[in-house]
């Protein structure tokens, strides 16, 4: 598997790159500007990055996205604006669809050189640990990305105009910040392929029993490497990776479904209900029953 560094095309005297897909995140089309649409296979499903901001939402579709360091379930409606070479991934539990929309600010400041910079720089600031939108602030962006996928021309620029203004408004409490830390290019140094491969592997197993044996022999270091390197990209340690992969499809189980605690630890990939009940507490301050009794009363509310 290599490293994944996207390197996006656009078209003469354009910034933006609208992209779409139904069913498949690897199955893209090209939504161009004058109407036509062009099939391309997309990077969603592996852990990439690019230079270009990228605004997606999730339109349908359900599983979990690493943005950064972060590792967290979603569902549809879902709107995430991910920052120059932020490196994500999306694995999706069965069909969905969406609109992504990437922006390149070079070309951006080139063929719109008078558009106030402020407004420019903040968004890349703000973008640089990735942002997930909530409440009215979701809404509203929401119905600009469906304007710009169908807008043609200059309409589709003054979409992508006020998209900018908007993301440049939005409150900071309608908004969640998802990796701890930003990246940059730099962060490719060696280790980040065979930390990619050890992270896509977790993602696929966490269900099931995963030793450290198991993944320093697919990443293909020494114990102390891959600790440091692990470290360094995720800003975790390897127990602790898995761990939170475990509490968060164990919160989403807790909110989906009525299945007892015990079952729903051990299908998170806990095999002692105690230790499970030990860093629930600890990740959300409440017990599991705690947790869900207490959603599903604000739900009922």
């Amino acid at each position: 598997m290599a490293i994944n560094v996207e390197k996006i095309s656009f078209a003469s005297g354009e910034f933006e790159r609208v992209i779409r897909w139904r069913n498949d995140v690897d199955k893209i089309e090209l939504l161009n500007s004058d109407g036509s649409t062009v099939s391309l296979e997309g990077s969603g499903s592996l852990w990439h990055l690019h230079e270009e901001v990228e605004l997606t939402l999730i339109i349908e579709g359900e599983g979990s996205r690493l943005v950064g360091d972060r590792v967290d379930r979603f569902s549809a409606p879902y709107l995430v604006l991910v920052g120059p070479n932020l490196p994500h991934y999306w694995r999706f539990k069965g069909p969905s669809s969406g609109i992504c929309i990437q922006v390149s600010l070079a070309r951006l400041e080139h063929a719109l050189p008078n558009l106030p910079s402020q407004e420019v720089h903040r968004v890349t600031k703000q973008s640089s640990k990735g942002l997930i939108f909530a409440g009215k602030a979701r809404s509203r962006i929401e119905q600009i990305v469906l304007r710009i996928a169908t807008a043609k021309g200059i309409a589709r620029w003054g979409a992508l105009l006020q998209l900018i203004g908007s993301l440049d408004e939005v409150k900071r409490a309608e908004t969640k910040e998802i990796s701890s830390k930003p990246f940059n290019i730099d962060h490719l140094a060696p280790g980040y392929r065979s930390v990619q491969k050890s992270i896509l592997f977790i993602l696929n197993h966490f269900q099931e029993r995963i030793s450290l044996e198991q993944v320093l022999s697919i990443a293909g270091m020494s114990k102390a490497t891959f600790s440091r390197h692990f470290l360094r990209y995720t800003g975790k340690t390897f127990t602790r990776f898995i761990i939170d992969v475990r509490i968060d499809h164990a919160g989403h189980r807790l909110l989906s479904s009525r299945d007892p605690v015990s079952k729903i630890a051990y299908e998170s990939g806990f095999n002692n209900l105690a230790h499970f009940n030990r860093m629930f507490l600890r990740d959300h301050g409440k017990a599991p029953s705690t947790f869900r009794d207490g959603s599903s009363s604000g739900r009922a509310k």
